[in-house]
């Protein structure tokens, strides 16, 4: 029997623990040596032993300092690579990224289409695309797909928000109709159909999260954690804006993209809003035109009808027989004429 202290080999616990503990050893060495290689180069490099070592230093700094290029420190050593991931890289900056408006219950996800903005530009394109969401999502006629909006992406992708409601519950939230779509079916049917290379739901950061993810620079980004703080405390907007960290050219590059797109986005919508007022202003000359003919004609249409009655009461006149009140005006008219007309009277010429 094998004692309480003792464990053959291949037991668990045994043969998986201890390689593993080994390994982060190994790694942790590395780490170091390769620590203290990078600071060597770019301090006391060993290569000429005169004034030219400190010339390599200089060079080995400003390499470091741009993420490029290799470091000689010694003359039967490999160089050490310089990458944007070492600690001295210096071109990295904080940008402040908006935070979402749009809370679970909205239901608005993100779907990242491999297609140009263009595909999706017209309103038949657009209802082809919600037709295909429709089939997707069950072909259910109590269940339909809405598109929020859709704005152009670098590299020739196209965002599309949309959100989806069904009959008698209104909209479904953000996470179940991202689990949904998630699914190997829908997955297999959004990629061959629609080219979705990506989806997200859109949801508002809450408070808790927003404290835990400004508190410490994002984990894997080597920034220090007084600029950080810097940035948050210099947030212009701290209730819509999140500070978002940048490295290096390529990622600069790709915010650059993304804002032209954006400004491109708002330069298109400006453009449609111009041309529906113009549209719009057309249509209310038209109608203002129209509005005074009409009432030009109901003028004229008010003045025949004056002519009409008039000549109405006339023939009227005409066609009934004199009544007693008439008659009685008659004799009454005539006993003043004869007075006027008696010899006492006096006579007008």
């Amino acid at each position: 029997m094998l004692s309480s202290g003792t464990k053959p080999a291949g037991l668990p616990g045994t043969s998986t623990a201890l390689p593993a503990q080994a390994s982060q050893i190994s790694t942790v060495q590395d780490l170091i040596q390769n620590s203290e290689y990078l600071i060597r180069s770019l301090t006391s490099p060993d290569l000429f032993g005169d004034e030219r070592d400190g010339i390599v230093a200089k060079l080995n700094q400003l390499l470091s300092a741009c993420g490029v290029g290799n470091g000689y420190y010694k003359g039967d050593q490999q160089p050490i690579s310089y990458t944007a991931e070492n600690p001295f890289y210096q071109f990295k900056a904080i940008g402040y990224s908006r935070r979402s408006d749009y809370c679970d219950s909205d239901g608005i996800i993100a779907l990242t289409l491999g297609i140009n903005y263009e595909q999706l530009s017209r309103a038949t394109q657009r209802q082809k695309f919600i037709d295909s969401m429709n089939l997707i999502l069950g072909n259910n006629t109590n269940v339909r797909a809405h598109i929020e909006l859709i704005r152009p992406l670098p590299d020739n992708q196209t965002e599309v928000l949309l959100y989806v409601t069904e009959k008698g519950k209104g909209r479904s939230s953000s996470k179940e109709l991202c689990a949904f779509l998630k699914q190997p079916t829908q997955d297999i049917q959004l990629k061959s159909q629609l080219c979705v290379v990506n989806i997200l739901p859109r949801t508002i950061v809450d408070d808790a999260k927003k404290h835990a993810f400004i508190k410490n620079p994002p984990a894997g980004t080597r920034f220090d954690s007084q600029i950080w703080q810097q940035a948050v405390r210099e947030n212009p907007d701290p209730d819509k804006l999140l500070p978002y960290p940048i490295r290096g050219f390529e990622q600069l590059r790709k915010r650059q993209e993304l804002q032209a797109a954006e400004i491109r986005l708002e330069e298109r919508i400006v453009e449609e809003l111009n041309q529906k007022l113009m549209q719009i202003n057309s249509k209310l000359i038209t109608g203002q035109n129209q509005c005074s003919y009409q009432r030009q004609r109901h003028k004229e249409l008010s003045h025949r009808l004056l002519r009409c009655l008039a000549m109405q009461s006339l023939l009227q006149q005409y066609t009934i027989s004199i009544d007693s009140a008439e008659e009685k005006l008659e004799t009454r008219l005539e006993a003043l004429n004869a007075s006027l007309v008696a010899p006492d009277q006096i006579k007008l010429c």
